[in-house]
């Protein structure tokens, strides 16, 4: 876990801004360019190859995951409307089930906060199953909405036991402006690759953490040079940059002290082999902000009527100041390689994010 303490001056009253993503729609050319016909249309059976029939099966069929996901939305829907954290987790396990049990605290407490978005409505895009015959079993896929204005997503779901249903761990946007690797057939699905590998430029269950790093600690990060920056719609409206612009050099801030502090998040990180030796990973984290006044009488508010104000129980201000933690969930593409100058870079292919607590501090 990485702490950064940053200390500014504000005059009056200090407010937390709240989380603003700004997305830009995903058309197809950001689709692998070598995906065939028979898998971008769910459905189809091909007759597997000689080759095929000695591979481990793959994770689920087209078919088993049409269910799936048709399970998965009518799940949601109704826990959404009804507010059911236990019907959720049915469907929902990680970083997707605290996210969302959250803003259901958040609209017990005021009405008038939103809901968030459902599952995508639209067509399944791309089915990505892991090769595997033991468990936990993952699959990825990318699904569109009826509104093809809204930005498609990627939605992997985790099998933790053969008694257990597929639940979605991850639910993140895809970012405009970058092509998703080639990747296997449906029908022949992912070999297995292990979050500990070193056959990619750094090891799958150490891409979350160093890309938090950035967060916390911009440029001074020990990987920061790993991590393609452009594009990087999150890091750009989220990251360091964005906290020195909100926080540190913002003048209409005094008098409070802050502390950012990253950790790991509730959704295990998955690794997704692709054809050129590299590896999909789903990773999350958890970053939270102190506000702390360093003077008697010195009040902070959170902004008012947002989920950060309703968790707190809707107070004015506090006077020994709150906290608020944020979950991100990121779909990263590493390459195969290994570490060093020339290696290529890391790229976030989508990512979401979302409110997870809030407290008062003492």
């Amino acid at each position: 876990m990485r702490k950064r303490n940053i200390r500014t001056l504000i005059l009056g009253v200090a407010a937390a801004a709240a989380l603003s993503l700004s997305i830009s729609a995903c058309s197809p050319e950001y689709w692998p360019a070598s995906e065939t016909e028979e898998t971008a249309t769910p459905g189809t059976t091909p007759q597997p190859s000689v080759l095929e029939d000695t591979l481990p099966k793959p994770s689920v069929t087209v078919q088993q995951f049409e269910r799936v996901l048709e399970s998965t939305r009518e799940v949601f829907s109704q826990a959404d409307e009804e507010r059911d954290a236990d019907l959720l987790s049915s469907r929902a396990a990680g970083a997707v089930l605290e996210a969302r049990t959250v803003n259901y605290q958040a609209r017990e407490e005021d009405d008038d906060i939103d809901a968030f978005a459902g599952i995508p409505d639209g067509e399944i895009q791309l089915i990505l199953p892991e090769q595997n015959e033991q468990w936990p079993r993952h699959v990825l896929a990318i699904v569109g909405w009826q509104d093809d204005s809204q930005v498609p997503e990627a939605l992997v779901f985790r099998q933790s036991d053969a008694r257990a249903g597929f639940k979605l761990v991850y639910q993140v946007y895809l970012q405009a402006g970058v092509q998703l690797p080639e990747v296997a057939a449906s029908q022949v699905g992912a070999p297995v690759i292990s979050t500990e590998s070193e056959l990619t430029v750094m090891q799958p269950q150490n891409v979350p953490g160093a890309y938090a790093d950035i967060f916390t600690e911009g440029e001074d990060a020990e990987h920061y040079a790993a991590f393609e920056s452009d594009p990087d719609e999150l890091r750009s409206s989220l990251g360091y940059t964005h906290k020195q612009d909100q926080y540190v050099d913002n003048d209409n801030y005094e008098l409070v002290d802050f502390e950012f502090l990253n950790s790991e998040g509730s959704s295990p990180v998955i690794s997704m082999s692709t054809n050129d030796g590299g590896a999909i990973v789903a990773g999350s984290f958890s970053e939270s902000i102190e506000f702390n006044p360093t003077e008697d009488g010195v009040t902070v508010s959170p902004p008012e009527g947002s989920s950060l104000s309703a968790l707190l129980g809707g107070e004015d201000g506090f006077t020994s100041g709150f906290s608020r933690t944020d979950e991100y969930q990121v779909l990263f593409y590493v390459p195969a390689g290994s570490r060093g100058d020339d290696a290529p870079l890391i790229t976030v292919l989508g990512y979401n994010a979302a409110l997870v607590g809030a407290e008062e501090l003492d």
